[in-house]
C-alpha cells in the first residue's frame, strides 16, 4: 500500500509541478530572485533551529519545575501535550496566515510571538499560569514551522529544492543541540527561569527577516489577483481550496492516507523524545552532565542523516529513502523499550533518531505540497506524550544496578 501510495503521490505532484510552471512561465523571473533565496535559507534554517531549540528548552526544565511548582507526573507531562496542541492550532493558522498577510511577515510576527511567550515562563508562579504562557507562545512555534517551509519551498530553486528542502529540517536538530548546551550551562547555575529569559534573542531574527527579505512573487502576483477580483475572487479561492483536496476522491484518499501515515511515524517519536531528558535523569540515575552529551549525540545523529536524506531522495528517489526511515525507527524503538540500559538506550536512540530523520526530510517536500499533515503530527504527538508519561517504561534489573552504582558514587 505505501508503494502505491507514493506512486500516487508522484502522478500527484507532476500534475502540480506542471500546472504550477504553465501558470508562472508567463512571469519573468527577476534575477535578484535567484541570489537571495541563500539569505531565505539561511533565515528559515535560523527559524527552524530557534523553534527546536524553544521546543526543548522545558523538556530539560521540567525535572526542575515539577519539584518548584510541586506539580504530578500527569500535570508536569500535560505540559508537552499543551504545547503541542498550541502548535497544532498554531500551525492551521499559520497556513492561513501565510496566504492572507504574508509569507515573510507570517515568519517574522511568528517568531516575535513565541520568543516573548517563551521569555515570559520565566515570570510564571504556578502550574495555570505556565500552562497559559506555554499555550500562546506554543501557537507561534506551530505556526513558524509551517510558515518557514512554505516560504523555502517558493524561493529555493526547483533542481534544489528536495536537497535544500531536506536541509532545512536538519535545522531543528540543530536548535536541539542549542538547547542543549545552553540547558548544561544555565541550568546547574541561574535555574530554569533564566534559561526561559534567552529566548528573547530570536526577536533580532524576526528583524532581520522583516527588513531584508522581500515576499515571493507568487504571493505577490496572488495578492494583486484577489485585491483586483474582490471578494467573488475570495470566496472562489476558498472553495477551489476546499474542492481541491475533498472534492476529488484520489486526492482525498492521499491526503487522508497521508495524513495518517505522518500521525503514525510520528506518534512513537515525539512523546519519548519530550521525557527522555527527564527518564535519563531520574530513572537512569545519570548525572546532567553525562545526560547532555547522550543528547547532543542522538542529535548530531539526526542534523546528518537530514541532509543526507535530502541528497539521497533526488538520488535514489523518496521510496527508498522513506522506506528506510520507517524500518528504522519501526526496529529501534521497541528496543529502547525494552532493553533500556543506558549503552542501549545510547546506541538505539541514535539509529531510531537518524532513521525518523531521513524519514522526515525524504517525504518534506510531498507533505508540503500534496497533504500538509502537520496537524495530524502535532495532535499524535500530544496523544503520545501523555501516554509515556501515564505507563513510564520500567527500569530492567540492569539499570537499576548501574543507577545504584551512579547513585553510590555519587554520594561517596
Amino acid at each position: 500500500m505505501g508503494v502505491c501510495l507514493l506512486r500516487s503521490t508522484r502522478r500527484t505532484m507532476r500534475t502540480i509541478n506542471e500546472n504550477t510552471a504553465a501558470k508562472t512561465s508567463r512571469a519573468p523571473v527577476r534575477p535578484e530572485h535567484n541570489r537571495i533565496w541563500i539569505l531565505v535559507f539561511i533565515l528559515s534554517f535560523l527559524g527552524l533551529m530557534i523553534d527546536g531549540a524553544d521546543l526543548m528548552l522545558l523538556s530539560y526544565s521540567l525535572t526542575s519545575i515539577k519539584a518548584e511548582f510541586g506539580l504530578t507526573s500527569v500535570e508536569a507531562g500535560s505540559l508537552g501535550s499543551i504545547t503541542l496542541a498550541g502548535m497544532a492550532i498554531g500551525g492551521i493558522y499559520g497556513g492561513w496566515a501565510c496566504d492572507r498577510f504574508g509569507r515573510v511577515k507570517t515568519v517574522s510576527w511568528t517568531i516575535v510571538l513565541f520568543s516573548i511567550g517563551t521569555a515570559v515562563l520565566g515570570l510564571t508562579h504556578s502550574y495555570f499560569q505556565f500552562a497559559v504562557a506555554r499555550f500562546v507562545s506554543s501557537l507561534g512555534l506551530g505556526a513558524l514551522y509551517v510558515a518557514c517551509n512554505t516560504l523555502m519551498a517558493e524561493y529555493v530553486p526547483t533542481k534544489y529544492r528536495t536537497t535544500a528542502l531536506g536541509t532545512l529540517q536538519a535545522g531543528w536538530s540543530v536548535g536541539y543541540i542549542v538547547a542543549t548546551v545552553l540547558a548544561g550551562a544555565i541550568l546547574p547555575v541561574y535555574g530554569w527561569r533564566y534559561l526561559f529569559f534567552v529566548a528573547i534573542v530570536p526577536v533580532i531574527i524576526a528583524l532581520l527577516m522583516h527588513k531584508g527579505v522581500p515576499e515571493p512573487e507568487s504571493w505577490v502576483r496572488a495578492k494583486a489577483e484577489r485585491e483586483s477580483g474582490g471578494s467573488k475572487f475570495t470566496t472562489a479561492k476558498r472553495e477551489s481550496a476546499f474542492k481541491a483536496i475533498f472534492g476529488n476522491p484520489r486526492v482525498r484518499t492521499l491526503f487522508i492516507f497521508w495524513a495518517l501515515t505522518a500521525g503514525f511515524l510520528q506518534f512513537g517519536y515525539y512523546g519519548v523524545n519530550n521525557w527522555l531528558p527527564s527518564y535519563l535523569e531520574t530513572e537512569m540515575g545519570m548525572n546532567f552532565k553525562s545526560m547532555t552529551a547522550y543528547m547532543i549525540g542522538s542529535y548530531t545523529a539526526m542534523i546528518l542523516s537530514k541532509v543526507l536524506a535530502g541528497v539521497a531522495a533526488d538520488w535514489l528517489g523518496r521510496r527508498a529513502v522513506f522506506a528506510l526511515g520507517a524500518l528504522g525507527t519501526a526496529a529501534f524503538l521497541p528496543i529502547i523499550v525494552l532493553y533500556h540500559s543506558p549503552d542501549t538506550i545510547c546506541g538505539c536512540w541514535w539509529c531510531s533518531a537518524s532513521s525518523m530523520a531521513c524519514l522526515m526530510a525524504s517525504t518534506r517536500p510531498i507533505w508540503l505540497k500534496a497533504s500538509r499533515p502537520n496537524i495530524a503530527v502535532r495532535l499524535s504527538a500530544a496523544l503520545t506524550i501523555s501516554v509515556v508519561r501515564a505507563q513510564p517504561l520500567r527500569r530492567s534489573p540492569l539499570a537499576s544496578s548501574q543507577a545504584r552504582s551512579r547513585s553510590a558514587s555519587a554520594s561517596s
